[in-house]
């Protein structure tokens, strides 16, 4: 997927960071520490400088723990996009990588419904979800997704593009405020 697609979503001028590749710890890393420095710069308020630091950890994490890897010899290549911008009143924040197909489905299907409930439903649902422990076949519950939408109050913005037989380009964009 070409960065330059999702880079004309956005404003030219509000490109805070931009990034087209594998994921790692180290990539994560500089990311953080990039963003926390022109936050810094920016002199943002504290509570907004929190929510964006801590609401991009869990995207860096969906990242890294849930792009699905394409098999060897296959054209697609195993990377993800980061978008990180600083528009009039928010911050945006889009992200993509690829998913297998057969997982679609039962990923729209979890977005839309945590786009169905107000942020105060989503926090008793994230309680739940913890104390319960339902772990899907990555490891996680979908928390992550269900304390992003909580943390902004905004809906989850996303698509999936598809690629081939296989694969789908998922993209997820957010607004934090």
């Amino acid at each position: 997927m070409d960065i330059s697609y999702f880079c004309n979503k956005m404003d030219p001028n509000s490109i805070l960071l931009s990034c087209k590749g594998q994921i790692t710890s180290e990539v994560i890393t500089s990311i953080l520490n990039t963003i926390e420095s022109k936050m810094n710069d920016m002199q943002e308020k504290p509570q907004l400088h929190r929510k964006v630091y801590t609401i991009l950890v869990e995207l860096l994490q969906n990242l890294y723990y849930h792009m699905d890897t394409p098999l060897l010899g296959s054209d697609i290549k195993s990377e993800a996009i980061l978008l990180i911008g600083k528009e009039e009143d928010h911050y945006r924040v889009i992200t993509g990588n690829y998913v297998k197909n057969n997982v679609v489905r039962s990923l729209k299907k979890k977005l839309d419904e945590i786009n169905a409930h107000t942020p105060g439903e989503l926090r008793v649902q994230y309680k739940k979800m913890l104390v319960n422990g339902q772990l899907s076949y990555k490891g996680g519950a979908g928390l992550g997704m269900i304390d992003i939408a909580s943390k902004t109050g905004n809906p989850l913005i996303y698509d999936f593009t598809p690629v081939d037989g296989d694969f789908s380009f998922f993209s997820l964009d957010v607004i934090i405020k």
